[in-house]
């Protein structure tokens, strides 16, 4: 599954960029989301997170993008897209929640 997640969110962070009318840069699993070399603002922030929800309602996957772990600076998943990517992998699916 950490594929196709990687793939959606690459093409969705794709559209998000080119919708704001400047270049596309190079990114990967590596890029980071937020911050000094991040590729998206806090809006942009925003649009991938309401797109990963729809993605995830879709595949049946319980994804809640305000929990306070994922604000946590140390530890967030929105530190590169491959964290994000591995995070949403890691999400029960629903029916399953603990």
């Amino acid at each position: 599954m950490q594929k196709d997640v990687l793939d959606f969110i690459h093409a969705a962070i794709v559209r998000i960029l080119s919708e704001e009318g400047g270049e596309t840069p190079q990114i990967d699993e590596k890029t980071p989301l937020l911050g000094k070399g991040g590729v998206l603002s806090s809006l942009m922030l925003v649009e991938l997170m309401l797109a990963l929800e729809d993605y995830c309602t879709e595949n049946n996957r319980h994804f809640t993008w305000t929990h306070d772990s994922m604000m946590s600076a140390k530890n967030s998943p929105y530190q590169t897209i491959g964290s994000l990517a591995e995070y949403l992998c890691s999400l029960p699916t629903l029916g399953q929640e603990k």
